[in-house]
Parts: structure tokens; sequence; C-alpha cells
């Protein structure tokens, strides 16, 4: 088992095999263990505001075997099909098509409200805007997503051309856009905000 601490979350992973029972008994004894600590430290182990992602191959096979809910802290939790994890949303079999489609919205959201303010803003405040509500969207985590497959990085590819049309009505610079080929996204990526800031 391994686990994660942040500011005030703890995540915990363990690695079963398909035919091991569920919940695991290392996971039930580790809960158990960090109720008491939590208790003794006058803490407490929120079952409320916990959240269980399973990640499997084949999602069918395993919901056919697997409880619906889990038990912490003597509250029921719902396994859960997609869970946000430090603003990345996760998925039961990391497709990550809806962390690109959290990002394609946001993106969008920003897009259409800075076209709405380009006529009265400088060159250097729409690029700023762009920079700050947009590319930073596609670049937070971007790791991640660096070896889905083309078809899902189209989608970041238009956030970035829509971006770079807006940049363009404010210059007489010539930009040319084309798809960033996925091996070369994270380097290509860190170059067009180079070259734009």
């Amino acid at each position: 088992m391994e686990f994660y601490l942040y500011a005030s979350d703890t995540q915990m992973y363990i690695y079963t095999k398909p035919s091991t029972s569920f919940p695991p008994s290392a996971l039930t004894s580790c809960l158990k263990d960090i109720k008491t600590w939590m208790s003794n430290n006058f803490l407490k182990l929120n079952g409320n505001k916990s959240e269980v992602l399973l990640l499997v191959q084949n999602l069918h096979s395993l919901k056919q075997r697997c409880p619906t809910t889990i038990s912490i802290d003597d509250y029921p939790v719902q396994i859960s099909s997609q869970v946000k994890s430090l603003g990345v949303i996760l998925d039961s079999t990391l497709s990550f098509i809806p962390q690109i489609n959290n990002i394609f919205l946001a993106a969008f959201f920003h897009i259409r409200n800075i076209s709405r303010l380009c006529s009265s803003l400088s060159q250097h405040g729409t690029q700023t805007l762009i920079h700050t509500l947009v590319t930073s969207h596609i670049h937070y985590c971007n790791v991640i997503l660096s070896a889905l497959p083309n078809k899902l990085l189209h989608w970041l590819q238009i956030i970035q051309d829509s971006a770079a049309r807006i940049i363009k009505t404010k210059s007489s610079d010539h930009i040319t856009l084309t798809l960033i080929p996925h091996p070369d996204f994270l380097f290509n990526n860190r170059l067009i905000t180079n070259f734009y800031c």
C-alpha cells in the first residue's frame, strides 16, 4: 500500500489482483489504523468527504463482482467512476476523457470572454489573459496527457488554435496553426508559451 499526504488530504493506493476479494483486507485494516491514529490525535476521518476510485482494465467484469460502496469510518462511500485529484479528473479506466472535456469547457469559457473584451485590450493584455486563463489549463499536469491518442489531443489543439486566432486578431504577426505531434507535445507547449510571453 502506498499513500500521499497533501495539506488536508490523504490519498491511499493499493494494488491487487483481479481475483482478490473486495475490499482487500489490507485496505480495511489500514483504514482502521488511520481512524485510530486520527482519534488519538484529536482528528476525524471524514467518511462523508471520502472518495473511492477503482482503476481497472475491464470495468464491466469488475462491476459484476464488486460492491458499489465501501465503509469508511462507518460511513458508506460510493465507488465513483471518476474523482478529482489535485485538479485532475481521473476516471476508472484512465482514459482522461473527462479531464480533456473539463479542459475544453473551461478554456472555451475563457476564450469566449476574452474575445468579447479584445477591442478594449492591448496586445500584451490579450496575450496575458490567454496565457493566464487558457494555456494554463492545457499546461497544468500535461505530462499525463502526453501519451494519449491523437484524437484526444486534437481537442487541445483546437483550444490552442482558437487562442492563437484571438492573439492574431490583435497583431499583424503571422501565426501558423499546426497540429502538435504528441511525442513532442510537452516541449512544443513550452515553446509556444515562451514565444508569446
